[in-house]
């Protein structure tokens, strides 16, 4: 029998063999490791993490896991503000936070999402977001997506994410989204 988004289970990683699984599922979807078809039509990540540092936002939030058995499906990962230094290539999108959200407004940052190939369009991207938003409330949850991925901008607004604006980086252009 097929394992379904009924059998997932979607909770905080646990163990450093989960955080070892985001980062093998990390490297797989890589905008480098994916073909330009594939970053059309799936979507693709930009940034990469080190166990160090995964270490490190699980210490300060959640990261959320989906599993079927002991098989990773997807993950999303978030980020506490205070490690905005640790992701230089996030470094424009807390700029961007500061200049465009009051002062001492507070939120957690939804570093990344990816669902492995073989479990997409099973629901588990909507999931993953439910358990990430339960597990912040009642912060908004912020993310900042390359508008050339269309699928993951559509995806985010599909479940309740809204623009709050846009900024430039050398060759990209991101839109910054909020999930009040």
């Amino acid at each position: 029998m097929e394992p379904t988004a009924l059998s997932t289970v979607y909770r905080p990683a646990e163990s450093e063999a989960e955080l070892l699984q985001i980062l093998e599922l990390q490297q797989a979807n890589l905008y480098a490791h994916v073909s330009a078809e594939v970053r059309e039509r799936e979507g693709f990540l930009k940034v990469q993490h080190s166990l160090p540092l995964l270490r490190k936002m699980q210490a300060a939030g959640p990261q959320i896991i989906a599993l079927q058995g002991k098989e990773l499906a997807g993950y999303a990962l978030s980020m506490h503000p205070s490690l905005e230094g640790d992701i230089p290539d996030l470094l424009p999108l807390f700029d961007f936070i500061g200049k465009t959200l009051p002062a001492g407004f507070d939120y957690r940052v939804m570093g990344q999402v990816c669902i492995a190939s073989g479990h997409r369009q099973q629901g588990h991207f909507r999931k993953l977001y439910e358990t990430l938003r339960a597990a912040c409330h009642p912060l908004p949850i912020i993310s900042e997506i390359a508008s050339i991925n269309t699928r993951s901008l559509q995806a985010h607004q599909a479940i309740g994410f809204r623009i709050l604006g846009s900024h430039q980086e050398t060759e990209l252009r991101w839109e910054v989204v909020i999930l009040p």
